[in-house]
């Protein structure tokens, strides 16, 4: 009998280094405000607008306009090509970020988010009623089914011509291929295979929720980012601060990680099973399984209780900051490209690029690649301080009280106030906040490392 050759497959063998009501609202508002297709294209249009005002400021504030004209044209139809041939090259572009499909042709998730949840949804358990495990059983039970039915059906179509020329028995092929190699992808005890668990339910409900939060947070990072760089133009032409920046940056950062906490934090009084249709299988799938299918339709469960370990939030947050790095990053690249034509009309239109000129655009091109750095470093130390805030606070209330209440009361004695030492008690405050802060971070960092798995010769 012949063997099938399944090296071409290329699945992943190794593994990579308040209340439930507001959140509710809040994000059933940003959804019609900015998800919808009508919000979606008014703010690309804005987006494209505005960037091209802003890599063109220097050039329209040296050339005639009709050549600011003519070149804003120019980009506006490069951003329209750009939008394009985006969704081709964000295939490339997310496969390097985020990894190829863990099993290769046959599909499946990222290799990000099928390591992230290997690592997070263990560390989350949901309890439920009694009446309610039966049928949060069987929904496991039939995702473990279709998940392996749907594998089955692909390698089939991609290898029953094959094994007919060749003789292959294809069913042994496939049981072999699943059993032995893609139930066993994954990292030290953690499996495809013990993922699969049919009392892991947050297994089936968290890849929809790292996709909705990553859905819900992206029009954020993209029109913060817009503001960063319209700050950037600002400080350039001298009409803010760098301090002012930063704390700008600071302010936008803290409301990013504030309502992707929000996200993940309250716990999910409902959980709808979802289960597929028919215009989500292929009808020979869906006649299989049509009957179980049907009987757990339209069912919600209502957990008594969700826990989840104090290292699930930085699993998540791993994942998180990928994604804002990457998407930050693909928008930086747009704004360089549109800064590198400019940069060219400049030489050609206007007679070269010396000087203020082209400090100008070497300037705004530093800041616009900066703009990623700052906001995923942002994001995880403003997210660190959200997860350990009672640390914080403490930290902050004793910081603050032990730097001005001596100054206060001299005042009331001598009523007068020493300005030096009052800024030098200050400042040995806040000294004294930022040693804890990175403490709690570099306590998260300890976690990260213990919590990689151990090497075979470590074991014994």
């Amino acid at each position: 009998m012949e063997n099938i050759n399944h090296d071409e497959l290329g699945i992943y063998s190794s593994a990579p280094k308040t209340s439930r009501n507001f959140v509710q609202r809040l994000t059933s508002v940003y959804q019609y405000l900015f998800l919808q297709p009508k919000s979606i294209l008014i703010g690309d249009i804005i987006w494209v607008l505005v960037g091209i005002g802003a890599v063109t400021w220097a050039f329209r504030h040296t050339g005639s306009i009709l050549f600011s004209i003519i070149v804003s044209i120019v980009l506006l139809g490069v951003s329209l090509a750009y939008s394009h041939f985006l969704p081709r090259f964000y295939i490339w572009f997310s496969a390097v970020f985020f990894g190829k499909p863990v099993f290769g042709k046959l599909g499946g998730l990222d290799r990000l988010s099928f390591f992230t949840l290997l690592k997070s949804t263990p560390k989350m358990r949901i309890d439920l009623k009694e009446s309610e495990k039966e049928l949060a059983d069987r929904f496991c039970e039939l995702d473990n089914e279709l998940t392996e039915a749907l594998f089955k059906e692909r390698y089939f179509a991609l290898y029953g011509e094959q094994a007919g020329k060749d003789g292959a028995d294809i069913e042994a092929q496939w049981k072999n291929l699943w059993e032995n190699k893609m139930l066993m992808v994954g990292t030290g005890k953690q499996t495809f295979q013990s993922i699969r668990n049919p009392d892991n339910l947050a297994f089936r409900i968290m890849p929809m929720k790292l996709q909705y939060a990553s859905m819900l947070i992206s029009p954020f990072i993209k029109f913060f980012q817009l503001f960063g760089i319209c700050l950037i133009v600002a400080y350039l032409a001298n009409w803010v601060a760098l301090l002012t920046i930063i704390q700008v940056m600071v302010a936008l950062n803290l409301i990013l990680s504030i309502f992707w906490y929000l996200l993940y934090s309250y716990n999910m009084s409902e959980i709808a099973l979802l289960v597929p249709d028919e215009s989500t299988v292929s009808p020979n799938i869906f006649r299989q399984f049509a009957d179980k299918i049907k009987a757990l339709q339209s069912i919600t469960l209502k957990p008594l209780n969700i826990t989840i370990e104090n290292s699930f939030f930085a699993d998540i947050r791993s994942y998180q900051l990928r994604f804002i790095g990457a998407f930050t990053l693909l928008n930086s690249l747009y704004i360089m490209g549109l800064l590198l034509i400019v940069m060219g009309a400049h030489a050609l239109l206007i007679g070269g690029l010396v000087g203020a000129s082209l400090n100008w655009y070497l300037s705004f091109a530093l800041g616009a690649l900066l703009l990623p750095v700052a906001f995923y470093i942002g994001f995880y130390f403003i997210s660190v301080i959200i997860q350990h805030f009672r640390k914080v606070l403490g930290s902050l209330v004793v910081g603050v009280t032990t730097a001005v209440l001596p100054f206060f009361i001299y005042y009331l004695i001598k009523g007068q106030l020493q300005i030096n030492e009052v800024q030098n008690g200050i400042w040995a405050a806040l000294s004294g906040i930022t040693t804890i802060l990175s403490t709690i971070v570099a306590s998260q960092f300890r976690e990260i490392l213990e919590s990689e798995p151990k090497k075979d010769s470590d074991k014994k």
